[in-house]
């Protein structure tokens, strides 16, 4: 073999071994970004500190991941957290960055408009719903002439744009909110025909099956632990029981499945304290498991409905961050709304109120209620 050759072949080794040490070390250096952000994400989502610096800590260090999908996930769940800290007009923006950009996989896509409607359902904010729906291309589309100064118009839009994303790719948490629309009609439609009850009892049973299927298959993925798809699991459970409880007073075959969500619902954020994120998402369980009792059963499961609200009433600790940055809002919000936006949240106050006196207490002393 002549100097030549050997010189040659040995300039391809070298290069090579410099090309994949450089991509090691780059593959090392993105992981190490990468379980910063996911460090300081948890903070948040454990301990609900939604510090300024915190939240710009955790925007730097989403800066410095390479992986365009990584990168997407964490850029909805950044925009997720300045939505909980009420800054919506840094939040909403960051992810609907991610939806416009076609690169990124449809089904983080499309489970970033499920985060746009999480903004909003906090407490029903007007105010998100124009820092969506105020703008072209698939806001204007789905607002379709309505005013988003009006609820029901909003609400509309929301179905319209979850429409949209259920055509990039079926997810399940999608699939829940797509049965919110029936679920609602059920709940705020006086007279409602037995031939439109009979729909929406269909259309939310077809919803909530879809949606099971999917979680089944996206709990099998691989990656599942820590994805995106996991945050977004509690949030698929909560509105899948909405769903169910909405459902179960108009079918009594359900009523039994009620109680076991509720049951495992409880037990699996039992399982995973300390988590404020998880107490806050449960409180929503407990108000609408509560509800239901009270429009079901009324005074004779007066005890469950004690029991289940207690904790939404802790001022103390995790569980006082969690009530105060979620369930109290959201009563407030619904208690002293205009009469032409209430819709059934504020009887499901009122009805569990009158079955529970420390709630009622609660409500008074905040002046939320005469």
């Amino acid at each position: 073999m002549n100097n030549r050759l050997v010189f040659a072949i040995g300039a391809i080794i070298a290069f090579s071994a410099f090309v994949v040490g450089y991509y090691l070390w780059q593959s090392f250096i993105e992981r190490q970004y990468e379980e910063r952000a996911q460090s300081i994400r948890r903070t948040i989502a454990t301990d609900l500190y939604f510090d300024t610096a915190s939240l710009d800590e955790y925007a730097a260090a989403l800066e410095q991941l390479a992986d365009p999908q990584v990168h997407a996930q964490h850029q909805i769940r950044l925009g997720a957290a300045y939505n909980l800290a009420d800054k919506y007009e840094r939040g909403v923006p960051l992810i609907k960055g991610v939806i416009a950009d076609e690169s990124v996989s449809a089904d983080t896509r499309a489970l970033g408009v499920a985060y746009l409607f999480l903004a909003y359902a906090k407490d029903r904010d007007q105010n998100v719903g124009k820092l969506v729906f105020d703008d072209s291309g698939i806001y204007n589309e789905a607002l379709g002439g309505g005013d988003f100064t009006r609820t029901a118009d909003l609400e509309a839009a929301y179905h319209r744009l979850f429409q949209i994303a259920d055509e990039w790719q079926p997810v399940s948490l999608i699939k829940y909110l797509l049965a919110l629309k029936s679920a609602n009609d059920l709940l705020d439609t006086e007279n409602l025909s037995e031939k439109r009850e009979a729909e929406d009892i269909q259309a939310i049973t077809v919803y909530i099956r879809s949606g099971d299927s999917l979680s089944a298959q996206e709990r099998a993925r691989t990656g599942y632990n820590g994805s995106l798809f996991q945050a977004s699991g509690s949030f698929g459970w909560n509105f899948r029981f909405y769903n169910l409880t909405s459902l179960a007073r108009f079918d009594v075959s359900k009523q039994s499945e009620v109680e076991e969500s509720y049951r495992r619902i409880t037990q699996a954020v039992a399982a995973n304290q300390p988590h404020g994120g998880l107490l806050a998402i449960e409180n929503y369980a407990r108000f609408y498991y509560a509800a239901y009792l009270a429009d079901v059963f009324g005074s004779a499961r007066a005890a469950d409905i004690v029991s289940s609200m207690a904790p939404t009433l802790a001022t103390d600790g995790l569980q006082g961050r969690a009530n105060e940055n979620g369930i109290w809002p959201f009563y407030e919000a619904e208690l002293t709304r205009p009469e032409p936006e209430r819709n059934h949240n504020r009887r499901f106050i009122l009805s569990i109120a009158a079955l529970n006196p420390g709630f009622d207490a609660f409500l008074l002393s905040r002046g939320w209620k005469e």
